[in-house]
């Protein structure tokens, strides 16, 4: 399902004219040696980069557009629940027509700017690495620096952490803002996938026999393998011990969540520990310890830029929203939140394009207010 969500968003970008001419090479190879990505790239071709549908876009107000597609939505009704999909072929369309109509969308880089002071003000918009020497810098384009006697590369949304010639202990945090997501590559070799509204500090150079990092937030981290030195990862409450291994962590609500997708962690709380084994979770809370297994599309979909939710709360759903999109949202008519939905929200589509959607079944209403917030009441 990764490689699924990947090629669709390379064709996207293909049909918008702004795939890179290596991507363009990687994805003509692989339309030439699987049948199933030739038939998908001819399929959103077909769907979303017609003449038609070009001819269409440039006659038709957005308003209009977005309203017929919409209208193909289908909403199975189930007893007592209402359960919305979105279908593949009106995102594909949709997705171009956001790729033709909103060239803003993608801002332009800027350079490493060093902010003055130590605290990150709760409004920052950009991504930022901010050192234990009380520098903060805004991290937006691809470049190479140098700060508190390490080398840093910056590239394709990725920090990497080069070399340390520190003799004393420092540590970094990356602070990711709502609305971006970011990646840390440390010098073992360890890479962190880091979700929207969270922090991940670290030392500059492991120099005991433990590699101990410490993230608020949700993160998905491949440990490099060294059993000379177990890598760590500090929770509000708790602890992942890891050898080598590929997981994932969000401690966004009141409770630490620990996904494991291969290899082997020990979980620890205040009150036991427990090892997980590929496929499980571990979910920390005041009583202990508790283990379930899990959806893996569901739980790391947030790494293709996208939240899958099934037979979900919409205000559970609506708690991703701050985080990915930056706007607050109330819900006007609480009491009948117990409605369930399921679909997905694609952090790369303009948000009110996808309320639109909710609100053509039916289901919801919105209105947005002047200070941006955004007023749900259920139908």
């Amino acid at each position: 399902m990764e490689k699924l969500n990947k090629i669709h968003s390379l064709v996207m970008q293909e049909i918008g004219g702004d795939l890179s001419e290596p991507d363009r090479v990687h994805l003509l190879q692989l339309a030439s040696e699987d049948p199933e990505v030739a038939e998908v790239r001819d399929y959103l071709w077909k769907t979303a980069g017609s003449d038609e549908v070009a001819q269409y876009i440039s006659q038709h107000p957005v308003e209009e557009q977005t309203a017929k597609l919409l209208g193909q939505i289908d909403t199975p009704k189930h007893t007592g629940r209402r359960i919305i999909y979105i279908g593949t072929a009106v995102a594909a369309a949709a997705a171009a027509i956001i790729l033709m109509f909103n060239a803003g969308v993608f801002a332009p880089k800027k350079a490493v700017e060093l902010v003055k002071g130590n605290n990150l003000p709760d409004t920052s918009k950009n991504v930022q690495l901010a050192l234990s020497t009380g520098n903060v810098y805004n991290i937006n384009n691809d470049t190479a620096m140098s700060a508190a006697n390490s080398k840093w590369k910056i590239t394709n949304k990725t920090l990497t952490l080069e070399a340390n010639r520190s003799e004393t202990e420092q540590y970094a945090t990356l602070r990711v803002p709502a609305g971006k997501d970011y990646s840390l590559v440390l010098p073992d070799g360890s890479r962190i996938q880091v979700n929207a509204a969270s922090t991940v500090k670290f030392p500059l150079a492991f120099k005991k026999n433990v590699r101990d990092i410490y993230v608020t937030g949700e993160a998905f981290i491949h440990a490099a393998a060294d059993p000379s030195k177990p890598f760590r990862v500090h929770l509000d409450g708790s602890v992942v011990d890891v050898l080598g291994t590929e997981f994932n962590v969000n401690t966004y609500d009141s409770l630490a969540k620990i996904a494991l997708v291969s290899g082997s962690v020990k979980v620890s709380s205040s009150k036991t520990n427990t090892i997980l084994k590929p496929g499980s979770m571990g979910i920390v809370s005041a009583s202990g310890i508790s283990v379930a297994g899990f959806d893996e599309y569901e739980t790391l979909s947030w790494r293709t830029g996208r939240f899958v939710f099934r037979n979900a709360k919409f205000e559970d759903v609506c708690k991703v929203i701050p985080r990915w999109f930056g706007v607050r949202v109330v819900l006007d008519n609480n009491q009948l939140s117990d409605k369930r939905f399921s679909g997905m929200i694609d952090r790369y589509q303009p948000l009110e394009l996808q309320l639109k959607g909710l609100k053509a079944t039916g289901a919801i209403d919105y209105h947005i207010t002047g200070d941006s917030t955004i007023h749900v009441k259920f139908m």
